[in-house]
């Protein structure tokens, strides 16, 4: 009924094919049953039951670098069950082209930092036409799993692994793929679109993950500090310097994390008022420096 490839019984175990016939089909199609309905009650990451969260994380983290749900939705998407743990693992595959990605970039209106989680999400499919959508949705309003997914996106970027194995590939394979029935100069050209897409989500991706503004009342007296975070990552609160009622300065050693915010339906984060109390028998009389990470 639907444009592309999703369906309305996306998470419908008789919209799905077991790859391999054997013995453990009927256990594989009842825990797929119960995959399914844990995503539509929304309690899929309430436990590790279903899935591996590190698996999860990498697998998202590659997803915002390739920025396209094309693969992750309807019948291209591919799930293995692991029979010895009873793990779920959806399968990554190129469904798309780097040209087409890279004017799809170019037309998503998602391309700021308050919106960055929407950017992969929604560059295929609409808001409520992809129900497979919402099994990663859950993870990324999730804040402590999200940040194990930015965790990967960022030792991704910082190392560049993404871009090195591209331009290996290409190295090793250009004279191949120039000497098929293809066009040199549109093969050329897919390349080069792969290239610009990637330092474009790259850059958006750096802004995501750096930017980080910490909003703080001192309440005088009640030694407290009333914290609003406006960042997607975990904040680290490490010391305070402060003046005391004599003028002198001080400083108190902090250890406190603020875990990164979960998001809301829109994947806009809830605002949460954090309050770090201090110790109440110290003399402070205001707040000179606070150092966070």
């Amino acid at each position: 009924m639907r444009p592309g490839h999703s369906s309305h019984a996306d998470l419908s175990v008789g919209n799905k094919e077991i790859s391999r016939s054997n013995s453990n089909a009927g256990h594989s199609m009842s825990r797929m049953e119960d995959f399914f309905e844990s995503i539509k009650e929304k309690t899929i990451f309430n436990g590790e039951s279903f899935v591996d969260f590190d698996y999860f994380s990498k697998f998202l983290a590659i997803h915002v670098l390739t920025s396209e749900t094309h693969n992750a939705a309807g019948d291209n998407l591919r799930l293995m069950l692991n029979l010895r743990n009873g793990k779920i693992y959806p399968i990554f595959r190129n469904e798309g082209n780097s040209i087409t990605r890279l004017n799809s970039l170019r037309m998503n209106s998602d391309r700021i930092i308050e919106n960055f989680n929407r950017l992969w999400f929604y560059s295929s499919y609409s808001e409520d036409n992809a129900p497979a959508l919402d099994l990663y949705k859950q993870f990324i309003q999730n804040g402590n799993l999200r940040s194990k997914r930015d965790n990967y996106l960022h030792s991704y970027l910082s190392e560049d692994s993404y871009i090195k194995i591209l331009r290996s590939e290409w190295e090793k394979n250009e004279n191949i793929l120039k000497s098929g029935k293809i066009p040199r100069r549109s093969v050329s050209f897919d390349y080069w679109a792969n290239e610009q897409h990637y330092s474009k989500v790259a850059s958006l991706a750096k802004q995501y993950l750096d930017y980080s503004k910490l909003f703080i009342v001192f309440d005088h007296k009640k030694n407290k500090l009333i914290i609003e975070t406006d960042t997607f990552q975990p904040i680290h609160i490490k010391k305070i310097d402060y003046f005391d009622s004599f003028g002198l300065e001080n400083t108190i050693e902090i250890d406190e994390l603020i875990q990164a915010p979960d998001l809301n339906k829109d994947l806009r984060i809830i605002e949460e008022k954090n309050i770090i109390q201090l110790e109440n028998n110290k003399d402070i009389r205001s707040i000179k420096k606070i150092y966070a990470k």
